[in-house]
């Protein structure tokens, strides 16, 4: 777990030195700022964890989603959708526990409109979507976002912990292999649009 956080870390190096302060990249770099300090937070060990946590959801799902608006050209509606409801999730459960509820509401906005808008690439042929490196960035935390969700909503703390070898439990190693993938598509995304060494 270690060497994630070291490796969200250096993606989060890898933005602040080669990606253009465009709108959508400013998006990106504040996710990776929220998901550092978090990590932070979770490595020093205060009772403010689950606080941050809840807060960094939050903000990174409409982080996304505005990035999503910006890329598929949608209305802001798309954001509310999920901020809203969020919102009084949280306002009615509180901040003190992790409410794993917002997590899987963000995703599921976020997946369920991916798709649909796939269907409608695929509809108008428009093929060439696919090869941009803006469909990258999209594509980013949808492996992410449905790991998660399907072990958040499963809430069996049995099934979580189990030990399929060398103590590494089923949760860990999903939760691994889906932010390695996470963050690994956002490097390729920065690999792909890194301003030039000369530009200031």
């Amino acid at each position: 777990m270690e060497v994630l956080k070291l490796f969200i870390f250096l993606t989060l190096v890898n933005s602040l030195v080669f990606l253009k302060k465009t709108t959508i990249n400013k998006y990106v770099i504040l996710s990776l700022i929220l998901a550092n300090i978090n990590n932070l937070v979770c490595f020093v060990g205060t009772n403010l964890l689950a606080i941050t946590t809840n807060i960094y959801v939050l903000v990174s799902f409409v982080c996304w989603l505005q990035i999503y608006r910006i890329v598929f050209k949608k209305k802001q509606t798309i954001v509310y959708l999920f901020l809203i409801p969020a919102l009084l999730i949280m306002v009615a459960s509180g901040l003190k526990r992790f409410n794993q509820n917002i997590f899987i509401l963000g995703s599921f906005v976020y997946i369920i409109m991916f798709l649909i808008d796939c269907i409608k690439i695929l509809q108008t042929e428009h093929l060439q979507l696919f090869k941009e490196s803006n469909f990258v960035l999209i594509l980013a935390p949808i492996l992410f976002y449905l790991a998660m969700t399907i072990l958040f909503s499963f809430k069996d703390r049995h099934l979580n912990n189990y030990q399929l070898f060398y103590n590494y439990k089923l949760f860990d190693l999903i939760a691994v292999f889906a932010n390695m993938t996470y963050y690994s598509l956002l490097n390729y995304y920065i690999y792909q649009n890194k301003k030039p060494i000369y530009d200031n």
